[in-house]
């Protein structure tokens, strides 16, 4: 078990309490909001969640990956 991930059901849960661009926890000012999350195989992912003006944005990508953190990025864990 990976002691930092956090359950997708979570994000979206997150997600669902900030539709509509509403304020809240996460970034809206088109700044990612990262999470690590499990995918159905097991495998440890990293979980970008954005807010582009019209809904919220997801991308999954695998850790080490050749993407990087630009300043003013929100990284979240599960005891964030």
């Amino acid at each position: 078990k990976h002691k930092a991930a956090t359950a997708i059901s979570e994000v979206f849960a997150m997600m669902s309490r900030q539709r509509d661009g509403r304020a809240g926890f996460l970034y809206r000012d088109g700044s990612a909001n990262i999470f690590y999350a499990v995918d159905i195989n097991g495998l440890l992912r990293v979980v970008d969640v954005y807010w582009f003006g019209d809904g919220w944005y997801v991308y999954a990508r695998p850790v080490g990956g050749p993407d990087r953190w630009r300043a003013g990025y929100h990284i979240l864990s599960r005891n964030s």
